[in-house]
């Protein structure tokens, strides 16, 4: 099959969300959105929240239900991505100005803007590059009247005949979570759109670790029955597979089932690494064949790779440099078994030396001061590693993955 893509174009975006012709997997939480999509599009308001740990793929599983929405539902979708975003007036002119952008080479441009007054600039001469600059006074009602606002956003686009609805996407909300403004602002809103006689066609869905959500709901316990939560969990076995097969197929790349098997394994389900392992892997490929040898090395490359990305440099430097500490940690990580984190002090005297084990709390101490593991809270001696990506990178250790 010849794509028409050139010969280096990877079939993987590692450190990205997925571009939407690249998105594979996630069917029941796709189910279950989409609903969510049609049903606000006639009218009902829906509110999400899309939970998970960092690089399970939330923001690519928006970034398609928003293209759906505009595709199949007749609706604009707006993904405001809020990282370094602590006060509702940041929050709230970047969502407006999301708007405009997303707005500024559609027919229906004009009455958008013609909300914002003189408060939309342009910093080149072809508008390529649009800002919106309320002055404070505007900015605080806006603020204030925001459910207000986004009906009449809408209403702007159903007028121009454009758009039926709005499906508004707040991402990266970590410095948000924290604010009991902002929990109390967030429930507010969706009080006053669902209370309101004039049904509205907004799907809002709010993105973040799960944690951040928990963290809303103490702020805020109506918070807790106003979400459907979907809580993305890692890939099964099964899906991981169907991941790389589909990814490479679809790019005309033949593979090794075996080679599939293992790129799976040591992903761990987790769509961060997959990504990493695939373009790695597909690096290494020299005749769009991918072999168990090619899979084994781009895992290899890929671990690195990871390493750099995820874990902080002075974790790095302790792993690489500790010849007391390497070598025991080296064990640990192995003696669990894969895909597991956790493991019991006292067990570590089958795996360690006895000199080694003479100086496990000291070991323990110091892995945990660094972050490579942490401590059960409910059960004394019980341990496990900070992550999948510790454990995996400890676990490899510049060696050739094994079945």
């Amino acid at each position: 099959m010849d794509t028409g893509l050139p010969i280096d174009y990877s079939p993987f975006s590692p450190g990205k969300p997925v571009p939407v012709e690249q998105f594979i997997g996630r069917d029941a939480e796709l189910t279950r959105l989409v609903r969510h999509v049609d049903a606000a599009a006639k009218g009902r308001l829906q509110v999400a929240f899309l939970a998970g740990d960092r690089g399970i793929g939330k923001s690519s599983l928006a970034t398609y239900i928003k293209s759906y929405a505009d595709r199949n539902c007749n609706m604009v979708g707006v993904h405001v991505f809020l990282g370094g975003t602590d006060t509702l007036e940041e929050m709230t002119r970047r969502v407006f100005e999301k708007v405009l952008r997303e707005s500024n080479d559609k027919k229906w441009y004009e009455p958008i803007k013609s909300l914002f007054g003189k408060s939309v600039e342009s910093a080149d001469l072809f508008g390529l590059q649009l800002k919106f600059v309320p002055d404070a006074q505007q900015l605080d009602s806006l603020v204030r009247n925001f459910g207000y606002a986004i009906k009449n956003l809408i209403n702007k686009l159903r007028e121009a005949k454009k758009a039926v609805g709005l499906v508004l996407v707040l991402d990266d909300i970590n410095g948000l979570a924290a604010s009991k403004q902002f929990a109390d602002w967030l429930k507010s809103l969706i009080d006053s759109l669902a209370t309101d006689s004039d049904p509205v066609a907004l799907c809002l869905m709010v993105v973040g670790l799960d944690e951040r959500r928990q963290s809303l709901v103490e702020l805020n316990l109506s918070l807790a029955r106003a979400f459907d939560l979907f809580e993305l969990k890692p890939w099964s076995d099964t899906e991981t597979e169907t991941f790389f097969r589909e990814s490479f197929q679809r790019h005309g790349i033949k593979f090794d089932e075996k080679a599939i098997h293992l790129m799976a394994l040591y992903s761990g389900g987790r769509p961060e690494l997959a990504h990493e392992i695939g373009d790695a892997t597909f690096r290494e490929d020299t005749d769009k064949f991918i072999s168990e040898e090619d899979a084994s090395n781009g895992i290899v490359a890929a671990v690195e790779m990871i390493g750099r990305k995820y874990l902080r440099a002075q974790v790095l430097d302790e792993i690489k440099r500790s010849k007391i500490y390497r070598p025991m940690l080296r064990k640990v990580a192995r003696s669990v078994s894969h895909g597991s984190l956790t493991f019991e002090r006292n067990k570590l005297k089958d795996v360690l030396t006895s000199s080694e084990f003479a100086n496990v709390d000291n070991f323990l101490r110091r892995m945990k001061e660094i972050g490579v593991i942490v401590g059960d809270e409910n059960e004394a001696g019980v341990y496990r590693f900070a992550s999948y990506v510790h454990h995996l990178y400890v676990y490899m250790s510049n060696e050739k993955p094994k079945p």
